[in-house]
């Protein structure tokens, strides 16, 4: 009796089935009344047996459940062999919600397992799906291996397979130069240029090794276990001019503390520059003027720094996975102004204050949290402080701009909001900083679909109301904003929409992205203030 070993699909071990010869066929009656052999008269028993027993149990008991029925999965169950390329030899998972391992080298094939940020594999091969982006072949234990997609670890991730290349037999440890540059790629593979600090901000290009940068800042995106490693990523200008992000592992640098490259030079303003002498759209009402020139004047009597201002707002303001820190472009001098051009004596008069640390501005922050000791730094902060308390102690600014309410109608009442300003806003005024309040700018077909439209309504007449009772500076951003693709912000709706190289650009961009418009509107108050309050020309 011949035994055939067989596999099936998605079946580990393999079945073995056992061949019986063939039989004369006969009639089961006759066989059962002593036709035929003693062997027939068995099997044929057997068969009968296991038939009624078939039949009579397609009616379980009452209360029976019945084990799950295993079909076919019409997914592929048999990953293809991995490509032949140039791959990392290590990886670290660094999505901070982990990542999936896999079965095979795409999201079509099932989860086998989940791992956390932070978990190392080492690499045995890969391949490319269907969208060409890259999987990895990792060794979960010595006897077991799963995929893992590449987006979601760091090492030098290809774009596609156009974009690999090979390890150089005698790789060039320190290359040649140029001037202005202070860093290089420092990968075998090409590394990915990307639109903002992190791995979700789409990709602009990919850079080949050992091609000179100019390292222009670095930004650590936040840690959410203790156990992650630094999330670190290098704002870069490469040699075409263009501004983008790399990953830090992937960056090589001269200098001695690259999170903190040397500033820009200040761009000069050209004297045969032909600047186009129109009126700044923001401009403060005489009324407004007298009031905040006593705000002014309070606050010199304290010490307060003229050319000082702090930012207060949320994620809009300090930049997450949706969006850029705001005013960081005139830090970094990735910025073009354009018919502004008049505007850079502001931005040098004000360029200690662009991209610094305010405890006033974090991710989450609410009007409630800023009056609370509880989201104060304690490493910045003296006991007992708030949030707003502690940055007006440390920086002893002149001018506070105010980005705050999109947390606060999703998490409190738009009267606690309304409550809360009043506290602020005289704070402030008693302590000589001149508030300077902003409308919340949001899509309607994202705040209705959200339920948020009455709310965002009722929180910008609150802002303008504050903005009039307390004759104050004001800028209407949700007017402003109106006109621009879906009001000017992303596709979720709330954060401001911004130019994928994260470059300013004052030439027309400021017509098409909420962000553009919104950091141009303030450079035209600021020097509204400096001009018409301060007394500077």
């Amino acid at each position: 009796m011949p035994v055939k070993s067989i596999r099936l699909p998605g079946a580990q071990p393999a079945l073995r089935i056992i061949d019986f010869p063939p039989l004369k066929m006969r009639r089961p009656c006759a066989i059962l009344a002593g036709g035929g052999s003693s062997m027939q008269r068995v099997g044929l028993a057997a068969a009968l047996i296991v038939i009624i027993v078939l039949i009579t149990g397609l009616t379980a008991p009452s209360g029976y459940a019945y084990p799950p029925i295993i079909t076919a999965s019409p997914t592929p169950t048999q990953p293809p062999p991995p490509v032949v390329m140039s791959v990392p030899a290590h990886i670290v998972v660094i999505h901070a919600a982990g990542a999936h391992l896999r079965s095979g080298p795409g999201t079509e094939y099932g989860v086998v397992d989940t791992v956390n940020p932070g978990t190392e594999f080492d690499v045995l091969g890969s391949s490319l799906d269907g969208k060409g982006e890259i999987w990895y072949l990792v060794a979960v234990s010595e006897a077991h291996s799963s995929w893992i997609a590449g987006s979601l670890t760091i090492g030098a991730v290809p774009e596609a397979e156009d974009d690999l290349v090979a390890v150089p037999s005698s790789p060039q440890q320190t290359p040649t130069l140029p001037p202005g540059a202070n860093g290089w790629v420092n990968s075998d593979l090409r590394a990915r240029l990307r639109s903002g600090p992190g791995l979700h901000y789409p990709p602009l290009d990919a850079i080949p090794p050992y091609t000179p940068l100019r390292l222009v800042t670095a930004f650590t995106r936040i840690k959410y276990t203790e156990d992650e490693p630094d999330n670190v990523w290098y704002l870069v200008q490469i040699n075409d001019g263009r501004y983008g992000w790399i990953y830090s592992d992937l960056i090589a640098t001269l200098l001695d503390d690259p999170r903190n490259p040397p500033p820009l030079p200040t761009p000069a303003v050209s004297p045969d520059a032909t600047v186009v002498d129109s009126p700044p759209e923001i401009v403060l009402p005489a009324e407004a003027v007298k009031n905040v020139r006593t705000i002014y004047e309070m606050g010199q009597q304290r010490n307060n720094r003229p050319n000082r201002f702090i930012v207060i707002g949320d994620s809009t303001s300090a930049g997450n996975e949706y969006t850029l820190p705001a005013f960081c472009a005139f830090h970094w001098g990735s910025y073009r102004l354009g018919r502004y051009e008049r505007l850079q004596n502001t931005i040098n008069q004000y360029h200690k204050s662009f991209c610094t640390t305010n405890v006033t501005l974090r991710s989450g922050l609410s009007s409630s949290a800023l009056l609370d000791p509880t989201w104060a730094d304690p490493s910045l902060c003296e006991a007992g402080e708030n949030p707003l308390e502690c940055e007006l102690r440390r920086t002893r600014p002149s001018i506070a701009l105010i980005y705050i309410g999109l947390v606060d109608i999703t998490y409190y009442t738009t009267d606690i909001f309304a409550e809360n300003l009043d506290t602020i806003l005289v704070y402030l005024i008693e302590h000589g900083v001149i508030p300077v309040l902003h409308t919340v700018p949001s899509s309607d077909r994202m705040t209705a679909a959200r339920g948020y439209i009455q709310s965002m309504a009722d929180l910008n007449t609150i802002i303008r109301d504050a903005a009039a009772r307390y004759r104050l500076p004001l800028i209407d951003l949700r007017v402003a904003a109106s006109r621009l693709p879906n009001q000017g912000c992303i596709e979720e709706g709330f954060h401001l929409s911004y130019r994928v190289d994260g470059v300013l650009n004052f030439t027309g961009d400021e017509q098409i992205y909420g962000k553009d418009l919104r950091e141009l509107l303030t450079l035209q108050m600021l020097r509204e203030i400096r001009t018409n309050v301060m007394a500077e020309g």
